[in-house]
């Protein structure tokens, strides 16, 4: 325990400070002492919570880090009939043109508008990854009317950098 007002070095059970004469408040260091772990509890906890929470707020519906986060990430994007988010999950291809990439929305749309199914639930079943590509196999189940029906399918994916995309053709789903 050092003073606080000269720094010197105190004996352990010293009631001033022998260097210059301030008497010594042992409680006052225990709460300074408190504090600091207590702020610095809420500061660890808070980035912690950063760490995990901003990534997936920024995140085009699914963790693209991973075969299985990619397949997901496409199924909700189908269950919001999101077209967009839905294109995302695909190899980009940057040699593709406004028309082409416009043809390939509306194709997109059309599955949508003919499957009238409502997706009720969906399980990513087995995920097989060979290096740079992957297979994932899934079963979804859809409602129709008053019928539930559930398929099983797969989805061959690509990995391109950090990420997994899509590397089938959309009409298998």
């Amino acid at each position: 325990m050092y003073c606080g007002q000269c720094g010197n070095k105190l004996q352990e059970h010293a009631r001033q400070c022998d260097n210059c004469g301030k008497l010594v408040r042992k409680s006052a260091e225990v709460k300074i002492t408190t504090i600091n772990f207590k702020k610095w509890g809420i500061i660890v906890v808070a980035a912690i919570l950063v760490l995990i929470f901003i990534p997936k707020m920024f995140s085009i519906g699914g963790d693209m880090s991973s075969p299985k986060g990619t397949v997901a990430g496409f199924i909700k994007a189908f269950q919001k009939q999101d077209v967009d988010k839905m294109y995302k999950f695909f190899v980009p291809d940057k040699d593709i043109n406004q028309s082409d990439l416009a043809f390939f929305k509306d194709q997109l749309k059309e599955m949508i508008k003919e499957q009238s199914n409502q997706v009720k639930d969906y399980k990513i079943l087995d995920v097989e990854i060979e290096g740079k590509e992957a297979t994932v196999d899934y079963m979804i189940k859809f409602q129709r009317g008053d019928e539930v029906k559930t398929t099983e399918d797969s989805f061959d994916l690509i990995n391109v950098g950090s990420k997994w995309y899509i590397n089938d053709s959309f009409s298998n789903f």
